[in-house]
């Protein structure tokens, strides 16, 4: 199962307002993320920054690989990961992420109680010579799926709670605490509404394309009366 896609289509200032943080730079919404693209994050400089960055921390060994995803599992023990998750942990804001089953349907799950979530993730900045710009790049935190969900997919990405986001930012935060919260804060409520199975391949997506899944979800009653995508509701009038 390919790890999933996922989806930041809400405007800069709601994103700013929900989060407490201010864009650095002029964001676009990216209704479905793509490897390498660059995107908004947030990392501790003391400036209270939402910053972009490119999606794939590049590997040590080949060059060409970039890693879009780590595993919560063993991220202490593994030299790559400890180092990372110990000086250079990130917030990734999202409203939510796709799920497609390979010759079956494609869904986007979203999380009810929070319009905008911030998944957990680790950076690394990337410099090509001397003379460039250090690039920032990072790679999205993903833990065994649970619950009815894992029928669709066996991995998720790690939701970091609201009241936990500052502390898992904070520099000198123990490892035991980082633990602490991968594991605790996953544990959040979801839903999704199928979305059309050509959506992860299209190279131009607006809110329309979410529009039209959203009547054929209506019709078709798949999921519970309300659907969020950014600032969109669904619902069952």
């Amino acid at each position: 199962m390919l790890l999933p896609n996922y989806s930041i289509g809400s405007k800069f200032k709601e994103i700013e307002e929900t989060l407490s943080y201010e864009f650095s730079y002029r964001f676009e919404p990216a209704y479905v993320t793509r490897k390498n693209q660059l995107l908004p994050v947030i990392i501790d400089h003391g400036e209270g920054k939402i910053e972009q960055a490119q999606w794939g921390i590049g590997s040590t060994v080949k060059q060409s690989e970039v890693y879009p995803w780590v595993r919560a599992e063993g991220i202490i023990k593994k030299t790559h990961t400890r180092i990372l998750i110990r000086n250079y942990r990130c917030l990734i804001p999202a409203n939510g992420f796709f799920i497609h089953k390979k010759n079956e349907s494609t869904y986007f799950i979203y999380f009810p109680k929070n319009k905008i979530v911030t998944f957990g993730g680790v950076w690394k900045s990337l410099k090509e010579n001397k003379m460039d710009k250090p690039v920032i790049t990072f790679s999205l935190i993903s833990c065994a799926s649970y619950g009815k969900i894992s029928a669709l997919t066996n991995r998720i990405p790690i939701v970091i709670h609201p009241g936990a986001r500052r502390k898992f930012l904070k520099k000198d935060i123990p490892l035991m605490d980082i633990t602490r919260i991968l594991r605790k804060e996953s544990n959040m409520d979801y839903n999704g509404i199928p979305v059309p199975s050509d959506l992860l391949s299209k190279s131009n997506i607006s809110r329309r394309d979410f529009h039209i899944s959203g009547e054929r979800w209506l019709k078709n009653r798949e999921f519970p009366e309300k659907s969020i995508l950014g600032s969109y509701y669904f619902h069952q009038s």
